[in-house]
């Protein structure tokens, strides 16, 4: 999508057609780009963990590099959850293509899930350095050249490296003067409806929630999905909007180690294990099953 004219109420697309509407509701996830300079070099290269296609890309060039018998040096910058799961599916993967020693360096910043509890913290720390990774606190001030060089002045290098430092939304709320928040994303209000357009409406990664900052979790943007619906209608047809009031944290989160295990966390309480992964398997597959095709066959 190239722009929003609130006034004309027109999406216009990045192909030149122009998309009128009386109402509409955004969904379009949020970016992980670097927050410091990246420049490519020859035989290296550097995948933003989102968009999620970008993880897809990564897969197709550690394997090709794999099957190629190459070496396969992967860097992981962040010290998030997205960081962390990225690090251990990388390090099976390795292990699937047959590499005996995996050379996967994780660069953590201030540490490894800063905020979780400290039992998630350690077995995602264990997890991950029991399977050959490397953790190295510190920060990233640039990458170039199959290197990533660290405030300390000291440097890293690779030939794959995936980024997971933060997600902001997309710029088009902000070019299209629709935000009012300091990253960026959509101004929204209780019932997921801009104040300035009340036409527009919009869930997940690419809103500001107004009545109170959330965190970047797609439980959220699950929670928004049928309030969003309901708001939509309503507003359509001149009935009272439904307020979204799931904005708790004390959600159910699940890690994939990428050995078969997850680490569960509910609230203060984390737990480990190949039961927890297999939780985790059953909801995701249950929440794709929804969206079966008009066959009854969920999409691939």
């Amino acid at each position: 999508m190239a722009g929003i004219d609130a006034e004309e109420k027109v999406l216009r697309l990045t192909d030149g057609r122009e998309i009128g509407y009386d109402a509409v509701s955004f969904g379009i996830g949020s970016l992980a780009e670097p927050s410091f300079p990246v420049e490519g070099a020859p035989g290296s290269a550097i995948y933003p963990v989102k968009p999620i296609e970008n993880l897809l890309a990564a897969r197709r060039d550690i394997e090709s590099r794999a099957e190629a018998g190459d070496p396969v040096q992967v860097l992981v910058v962040g010290g998030g959850a997205s960081a962390f799961e990225v690090a251990g599916n990388a390090l099976a993967l390795l292990a699937g293509c047959g590499v005996k020693k995996p050379l996967v360096t994780v660069v953590v910043g201030r540490g490894l899930l800063c905020g979780w509890p400290r039992r998630a913290r350690r077995l995602a720390r264990d997890s991950l350095i029991r399977r050959g990774a490397r953790l190295v606190a510190g920060r990233v001030a640039r990458i170039a050249g199959g290197r990533a060089q660290l405030a300390d002045g000291s440097g890293l290098r690779f030939d794959v490296c995936l980024t997971a430092t933060g997600t902001h939304p997309p710029a088009l709320f902000a070019a299209s003067g629709l935000s009012l928040a300091p990253d960026g994303g959509l101004s929204v209000n209780a019932f997921l409806q801009s104040p300035i357009r009340p036409e527009l409406f919009g869930g997940g990664d690419c809103i500001h929630f107004a009545p109170k900052p959330l965190p970047r979790a797609g439980v959220f943007a699950v929670r928004q999905g049928p309030i969003l619906c309901a708001n939509l209608l309503a507003y359509l047809t001149g009935r009272e909007l439904t307020p979204f009031r799931k904005t708790g944290e004390r959600f159910l989160a699940l890690l994939n180690c990428g050995d078969g295990r997850a680490i569960l966390r509910k609230g203060p309480l984390v737990f480990e294990g190949r039961w927890c992964m297999a939780v985790k398997d059953a909801i995701d597959r249950r929440f794709i099953r929804a969206f079966a095709a008009p066959t009854g066959t969920p999409p691939s």
